[in-house]
């Protein structure tokens, strides 16, 4: 978290407007030190790199990614993705900084940070440390809508081309969804999350997943899961932050993995899945929680 240390001396790393010396924009009135964002790629370059194949949640090989494709390709990254991704797959909402683009209104709301931005981030990555590499980065900070979403990782899962263009290789495909330590208990996958080897409660996906799923459950509370086996892609996007992020019933509850169960059944018995518990004018592809609407995306080509 390198947002802690800057947090007792906040005169000497942040301004309130901008300058030369305070050009990254983390929030609404919150500029750091451009300088610092050397410090944070030293740190994270001379941290030590575990001995053994157990699973440590972090961020920093995807933080280094990014540096890696802005070398290669001499381009910033978010504008290099937009080029190459975003604007060819046709994807209007999908991009870093929002911000920039779109009212606020049509953006959703994350934490009222009362720790470290002292403000509601709206329209800002809520990542610290995305925030303090300026709202891009490679682990952090892209926004997008469900539809939009679900087109990226539709393209995955038709490994790699969608609309008769090609994204991506297949062999690269392959390689981001091998999970090399699964024997071990790690099921992440290189580039992305995957089922256990064998079924746990509480696991990353429902059980009725195949063992060609893959996809990634993200700590704001998004969900996308691909699945080459059933030929089904399932998107899932809240803002399970807002107003605060120790708000834990998304994961407690299970409800991303159980709606995703829900899917399947739909599928595979070719009818609308089965919500006489919810409100008899609710859309059944429409789900009313805590009398907030959330979207439900289902796509299949069987």
């Amino acid at each position: 978290p390198f947002y802690r240390q800057t947090i007792a001396q906040p005169q000497q790393y942040y301004r309130d407007s901008l300058s030369i010396t305070y050009s990254i924009k983390v929030a609404d009135r919150l500029f750091l030190r451009l300088d610092y964002r050397d410090s944070i790629m030293n740190q994270i370059i001379q941290s030590p790199v575990n001995s053994d194949k157990s699973y440590k949640y972090s961020d920093l090989g995807f933080i280094l990614l990014k540096e890696a494709v802005e070398k290669i390709t001499d381009s910033s990254f978010d504008r290099w993705l937009d080029a190459n991704f975003y604007a060819p797959l046709s994807l209007n909402t999908m991009g870093f900084k929002p911000w920039t683009k779109y009212p606020s209104g049509t953006i959703m709301p994350t934490e009222d940070d009362h720790e470290w931005r002292k403000q509601l981030v709206h329209g800002y990555v809520h990542d610290q440390a995305a925030a303090m590499m300026g709202g891009v980065s490679g682990h952090a900070g892209l926004f997008g809508n469900a539809n939009d979403a679900t087109i990226v990782m539709q393209m995955l899962l038709q490994k790699g081309s969608y609309g008769g263009q090609r994204f991506i290789k297949q062999t690269t495909i392959r390689e981001f969804c091998k999970a090399p330590f699964a024997d071990a208990g790690n099921h992440r996958g290189i580039g992305f999350d995957k089922p256990p080897l064998h079924p746990v409660k509480d696991g990353p996906v429902c059980g009725e997943g195949s063992s060609k799923s893959f996809g990634h459950s993200g700590f704001t509370g998004t969900y996308v899961w691909a699945d080459p086996g059933n030929m089904l892609v399932y998107t899932f996007l809240s803002n399970r932050v807002y107003p605060l992020a120790e708000n834990k019933k998304l994961s407690q509850m299970n409800i991303r993995t159980r709606i995703h169960s829900v899917a399947y059944k739909a599928v595979r018995s070719a009818q609308k899945p089965n919500l006489t518990s919810y409100p008899r004018n609710v859309n059944p592809y429409v789900l009313l929680i805590n009398n907030s609407k959330m979207g439900l995306l289902f796509n299949s080509w069987r």
